[in-house]
């Protein structure tokens, strides 16, 4: 994994000169994505670190809900926006 030069938190994996994979973090947060061949680091990396179930379809990261459909992917705050306590005017 190669850090990048404009982002601390994200990491990028090329294979000969083919971006693979990203994966960005977020305190105890990550999101991670490539081509099939990119598993095997993923893997890799889980071995070294306790990661949480990968999830392949319709995740959350840092409190943003993404979903995935036949027709791409979608994201959205919902679920945040549910749990803000409104403030008295007073």
């Amino acid at each position: 994994m190669t850090p990048s030069t404009t982002d601390a938190a994200l990491f990028f994996k090329k294979i000969g000169d083919q971006l693979a994979g990203l994966w960005v973090t977020h305190v105890d947060d990550y999101l991670q994505a490539g081509e099939a061949k990119y598993s095997q680091v993923i893997e890799s990396i889980e071995k070294t670190f306790h990661c949480r179930d990968r999830k392949f379809d319709n995740a959350q990261y840092s409190g943003i809900s993404i979903e995935t459909s036949k027709h791409g992917f979608s994201t959205h705050q919902e679920e945040c926006i549910r749990r803000i306590d409104i403030l008295p005017k007073d």
